[in-house]
């Protein structure tokens, strides 16, 4: 029983991770995420714009005109990427 516990509060720890605060680079290797990141704010996960936005947090993001993205629209981004996850660790 206690293995399953461990287990389980690691699988959520990996839940967690998706905050204003999280950089656009740390979701480029997964392939939901970047189609979240793709219909919020299309080409971004592409050159040219990738270039100058990869080391910048989801909230910074907002203050990039070539992002298009607005706060609203940041935490709306954010809300659906914690849906996905919570979907895989279910």
């Amino acid at each position: 029983m206690l293995i399953v516990k461990i287990s389980l509060s690691v699988r959520n720890l990996r839940f967690v991770g998706r905050t204003p605060s999280c950089r656009l680079i740390d979701l480029l290797d997964q392939k939901e995420a970047m189609k979240v990141l793709d219909k919020y704010a299309p080409g971004i996960t592409k050159p040219p714009g990738i270039f100058a936005m990869k080391s910048q947090t989801l909230i910074a993001l907002a203050d990039f005109p070539e992002s298009n993205l607005t706060v609203e629209m940041v935490r709306a981004l954010i809300e659906e990427l914690n849906k996905i996850e919570w979907e895989l660790v279910k």
